[in-house]
């Protein structure tokens, strides 16, 4: 999991975060260019858009939650960042 942030200079900087502790019942929603995202590492091919597959979360007190993830690619708006590829 990593945070990402846009520096004063326009440069953006991930740092990655080891822990997230949540209220029970919080959420966090995760949307391109906002900050906290997952960086998938070693994966066998490229995502295309409308890919599923499961994730699993373990929490230290909530046990094991397996989500499903669909790959959607953003939607860009005048003046965002192109589409940021990892």
């Amino acid at each position: 999991m990593h945070t990402m942030t846009i520096d004063a200079d326009g440069v953006m900087r991930m740092r990655e975060v080891t822990e997230l502790p949540l209220a029970p019942g919080a959420e966090i929603k995760m949307r391109p260019g906002a900050g906290m995202h997952f960086m998938l590492i070693g994966l066998k091919r490229p995502l295309q858009e409308g890919d599923t597959f499961p994730m699993s979360l373990e929490f230290e007190r909530g046990g094991l939650a397996v989500v499903k993830v669909v790959v959607q690619v953003p939607k860009t708006r005048e003046g965002e960042m192109p589409e940021h590829r990892h």
